[in-house]
């Protein structure tokens, strides 16, 4: 069952389940079996009693890709965790699962707790120093402090001036933005 649903999404690198004490002891992937989670942000906070947990990215050692986990606590009717069940998602591919209408030059990101750029579309590869730069941009600050934020910022693929609206997504601690270059939004106007 866990194999056959690991293969109907595409953004997905494995599921996990995972006992108590943080060890992989079934998973989609069997190169996962075995392995210790139990120092992972995520399964901590699980421990520490959260029933769900969306963790910031990081690069997935054994896919060597970035990654991040939606991860689930399984407990008993007294409270007690009985396990972890672990989604470890692909980022690169959330454009399959993710349909969002852009307009012209329109760009669309989702940025982590962290400040790193998890997804955008259009796709824009950056380096690590980039992806981590978002955290350093005011207004994606006030937006990881809870702020809805609109604003003209560099865009960090290129620098050209953007045009944009970030909104926090409370649940997870991430923020989304959407935008586009302020010389495309401001020609009507001009």
């Amino acid at each position: 069952l866990v194999l056959s649903s690991a293969a109907e999404y595409p953004s997905l690198h494995y599921y996990a389940w995972v006992d108590a004490r943080g060890h992989v002891v079934a998973s989609s992937n069997p190169a996962t079996i075995g392995l210790d989670f139990g120092e992972r942000p995520y399964f901590r906070q699980i421990v520490a009693g959260r029933e769900w947990v969306v963790s910031d990215s990081f690069l997935e050692p054994l896919a060597g890709k970035p990654a991040f986990a939606i991860a689930s606590g399984v407990r008993d009717a007294a409270g007690t965790l009985r396990g972890v069940l672990i989604a470890a998602i692909d980022p690169q591919r959330l454009g399959e699962v993710l349909t969002i209408e852009r307009s012209d030059q329109g760009a669309i990101a989702i940025i982590d707790g962290d400040g790193k750029v998890v997804y955008s579309h259009p796709e824009v590869t950056l380096t690590p120093e980039q992806g981590n730069q978002a955290l350093t941009v005011p207004i994606t600050t006030r937006a990881l402090g809870g702020d809805e934020v609109a604003g003209i910022t560099a865009s960090l693929a290129g620098g050209q001036a953007l045009m944009a609206a970030l909104v926090p997504i409370h649940a997870v601690g991430w923020v989304a933005l959407a935008g586009r270059p302020e010389a495309e939004a401001m020609a009507p106007v001009r």
